[in-house]
């Protein structure tokens, strides 16, 4: 077998192996696909216990559901709460807050001798034990009171009742004429079948209950993500549909044969199932976003695609030595410099990164290997190759029409010096993930409704204690809570204390509370001292739903107390305990992620250089990279003149504009460099169609209503545009460079 032969079958069987390694991965349960937003953090295995409390938070957050169903009929709401309840219930969706208030209650009722609503001890004084009394005679006597004499017998101070109003916050302003339906999901509400569950109960239940008057104002992520979900199939249908029909349409247009078509595909596919195998092998899970930098793939590889098709009319399809002779060395370049854009990416310490190195270098080495290797087997002689090298010249005619004039360039080259200019005095950035997706305003509207009845489905903050052990974890939360001081945090060591702050809080109440006031109460309310045990303490078991704010990892405990509102106290917290806002959090890692990228763009930049000297050994070769400045530059500056915030994901399309910049300077500059002149027209034909290709597989996203999608179309979309009519310049330096070498030959 010759080398080229040995070389296909390599390529053909590590193509396979890709595609079986793929299959079997994703085949495994729990699937290898990572969805943790923390995975993307930069050293997000150098904080564990932040790590695994935010996605403890976030899961909490995320799961929490509220709906207000209301009617003209107090009677009609009730009825059409508990039919949505009733099916909620029986979908296996949904865990009521009232399921838990049981055992709440027997826990808050077992303990209430050792709790107090108080954060401090301390505070629990004369007064506060005299207030206490009072309140309970007041609840005692009030219509709606849920008090019997059992109750009376064991708790004469209503201390349960005290403390499930100010341990647990609920909502007090639901009106007569409304049901309050709050709990928590039994799945994740980023998961589709969840979605889709809830979704339906939903609206059969609308349809069911809006016509006789009733109302439903909902609040959760599951209902936003829900929308979410929906705007982007839309999205895909209409910006993919397009986009597809518009690249099919493109190839039939410039070479007339749907083979032409495949053939692409082919190459996109391998690079994409080449990286994802690699990453597979690499990574026990691969994380979903490295799929989004896996689209960026797409319009580097069609390039080289396009590149060895558009040599088949225009040779009148040669041998395979001669095709592969006019793209061999430009698609090598262009190679090696998109593949170390990416690589330079695991040069910074996040996991996300390193796995997106892994599959970009993969993915563009393994389609650049099918290009050379298997294409000039697959792209043989067609039968009307007459008809179809006419057609091709036809396009060369028409294309060698139009002229990149001086004055044109420079009008560009002005147009984006005075973006850079604007755009450096308006520049700004987008790293709130808040801001990524559009919420829709109906269910803004609605989620205010119940928030001001006292419900809130959602922690902006949160407080994180940490120890060696589950006790000092706990006495740290308690240290925390002291000094801050707030009645909206729900902290498990409120419900749960340490064994020193019981003592101190049975001690309180003891001194305060049972021995100076029980008599008198007794006697207020009728009591016979002889049936009275006020002191009784029964053994139960805690409330299943403590444990979901308590974790363990990396031999640290930790304890998270999520803050019920907005506004959080600048305020010197004890050793181990921290307030965490993860809105902010993110924001500061996307603002870091930014920082990233523009390291890897430039350490990219740098190489690409290195690369042009020693593949053509001249200093001329550094033109090549005027395209790609020209297109990284305008693709960033022009959209933040014109108000639009630079984000990550404009950065990450700047990577990609290198590679597809340095791949059209390439192929100019050793058309320049063509002699005699009569196969450098093929390029000037094939540019048009890459970036056209380009424009419609990735450019077409900044119609997205997502911020960041809209974000990387941009820059997509006008960053191609500048690389492509900047792309001659090389030509033209190659060409004079040329002659210069013949004159010197000459001379």
């Amino acid at each position: 077998m010759s080398f080229s032969q040995i070389a296909a079958t390599l390529c053909v069987l590590w193509c396979l192996a890709a595609t079986g390694i793929v299959a079997w991965r994703l085949q495994q349960t729990p699937a290898p696909i990572d969805t943790d937003i923390q995975s993307m953090l930069p050293d997000s295995d150098s904080d564990p216990v932040l790590r695994a409390a935010m996605l403890r938070a976030g899961e909490a957050a995320s799961g929490r559901i509220a709906l207000l169903v209301a009617a003209p009929d107090p009677a009609n709401a009730e009825a059409a709460g508990a039919a949505l309840r009733g099916a909620l219930d029986n979908a296996k969706v949904f865990v009521a807050d009232s399921a838990d208030a049981e055992s709440t209650g027997r826990w808050l009722f077992a303990n209430r001798n050792e709790l107090l609503c108080e954060a401090d001890p301390a505070q629990f004084d004369d007064a506060a034990a005299d207030r206490t009394a009072r309140s309970a005679l007041a609840a005692l006597y009030s219509p709606i009171a849920p008090v019997n004499g059992d109750m009376l017998a064991a708790d004469p101070f209503l201390l349960t009742l005290r403390l499930s109003q100010c341990l647990s916050p609920v909502p007090a302003g639901v009106p007569a004429d409304a049901t309050l339906i709050s709990g928590r999901l039994t799945a994740s509400a980023f998961r589709l079948d969840t979605q889709a569950a809830v979704t339906t109960i939903v609206e059969d239940w609308r349809a069911a209950w809006e016509p006789k008057g009733v109302t439903l104002q909902r609040a959760g992520a599951i209902f936003h993500a829900a929308a979410a979900a929906d705007r982007a199939k839309t999205e895909v249908a209409i910006i993919g549909g397009v986009g597809g029909i518009g690249v099919i349409l493109l190839f039939w247009l410039a070479y007339r044969r749907f083979k032409a078509v495949l053939i692409a595909v082919s190459c996109v596919y391998v690079g994409l199932v080449g990286g994802l195998a690699a990453a597979l092998l690499v990574f026990p899970s691969v994380h979903i976003m490295v799929f989004v930098f896996g689209a960026t793939l797409i319009g580097v590889v069609s390039d080289y695609a396009v590149h060895f098709l558009s040599t088949g009319p225009a040779t009148r399809w040669a041998g395979a030595a001669h095709r592969l002779k006019l793209i061999g060395r430009p698609i090598t370049v262009s190679m090696i410099t998109t593949t170390l854009a990416f690589a330079a990416m695991a040069l910074f310490h996040a996991p996300l990164f390193a796995q997106v190195a892994v599959f970009a270098t993969a993915g563009l080495v393994t389609a650049w290997a099918f290009v050379l290797a298997v294409l000039p087997r697959i792209d043989t002689t067609p039968r009307n190759s007459d008809a179809l090298a006419a057609h091709w010249r036809r396009l060369e005619d028409l294309r060698s029409r139009i002229i990149v004039s001086p004055a044109l360039s420079g009008a560009c080259a002005v147009a984006i010096l005075g973006a850079v200019a604007w755009g450096g005095l308006h520049l700004t950035y987008l790293d709130d993930p808040r801001a990524f997706q559009p919420k829709e305003a109906a269910l803004l509207a609605e989620e205010r409704v119940i928030r001001a009845v006292g419900e809130s489905t959602f922690a902006p903050a949160f407080l994180l204690s940490e120890g060696n052990s589950a006790a000092e974890a706990r006495a740290v939360e308690e240290a925390a809570l002291a000094r801050l001081d707030r009645s909206d945090i729900l902290a498990t060591s409120r419900f749960d204390p340490s064994p020193a702050r019981r003592a101190e809080n049975a001690v309180r109440i003891e001194a305060h509370l049972l021995e100076p006031r029980l008599a008198g109460q007794l006697a207020a309310v009728g009591l016979d001292p002889s049936t009275v045990d006020a002191r009784r303490s029964d053994a139960v078991e805690p409330p299943r739903w403590l444990e979901a704010w308590r974790g363990a990892t990396s031999g640290r405990h930790y304890l998270v107390a999520p803050i019920l509102a907005d506004g959080v106290q600048d305020v010197a917290l004890p050793p181990g305990a921290r307030l965490v806002t993860p809105a902010d959090h993110y924001a500061t890692t996307f603002r870091a992620y930014r920082g990233f990228a523009t390291g890897a763009l430039l350490a990219a930049m740098a190489a690409a250089g290195l690369i042009l000297l020693a593949a053509y050994r001249r200093l001329a070769a550094l033109a090549i990279l005027v395209a790609p400045l020209a297109g990284v530059t305008a693709g960033l500056a022009i959209p933040a003149a014109f108000g639009e915030p630079i984000s990550f994901f404009s950065l990450v399309a700047a990577l990609v504009l290198l590679g597809v910049g340095v791949d059209y300077s390439a192929f100019q500059w050793e058309a320049g460099r063509d002699g005699d002149g009569r196969e450098d027209r093929w390029t000037a034909v094939a540019l048009p169609i890459d970036a056209a290709t380009t424009a419609l597989s990735m450019g077409l996203l900044m119609f997205s209503a997502t911020q960041p999608l809209r974000n990387f179309g941009l820059t997509i979309a006008i960053g191609v545009a500048a690389a492509l009519i900047f792309s001659y310049v090389p030509r033209v330096v190659a060409r004079r460079s040329a002659r210069k070498s013949i004159g010197e030959v000459s001379s």
